[in-house]
């Protein structure tokens, strides 16, 4: 996103998880964790909000092995500082608040049976 001097790119994300992938051990997992909401946005020079088409953009021809949300739901002096766990339906309404959750997957190259 440009910060820190660094060049802006689009889809860093991208070009990052396909070199993740390309440098995994066969059958290695990689756990991802990013703000997520119901709608995709980009802060400019900070961050980007994942929703759940960027999510399959991000993981495309990869294998979910697990995934969870976390919401806001404590407030104190105006700063979220607790996040419970939520169902996909909750998290997808995030956004509506005017903040976003967090998502945690793990993913993997190649299916796995097991953890």
């Amino acid at each position: 996103f440009g910060g820190y001097g660094d060049p802006p790119y689009d889809d860093g994300d991208l070009l990052a998880m396909a070199q993740v992938k390309r440098v995994v051990k066969p059958g290695g997992r990689i756990i991802v964790t990013f703000p997520f909401a119901g709608k995709h946005r980009i802060i400019p020079g900070f961050e980007r909000w994942f929703d759940i088409a960027r999510v399959r953009h991000l993981f495309e021809g990869m294998h979910v092995l697990a995934e969870e949300y976390y919401a806001p739901d404590k407030r104190v002096f105006g700063r979220w500082v607790n996040f419970a766990p939520v169902s996909f339906e909750q998290i997808k309404k995030v956004d509506l608040i005017g903040c976003q959750g967090c998502a945690c997957y793990v993913v993997s190259p190649s299916p796995r049976h097991t953890f």
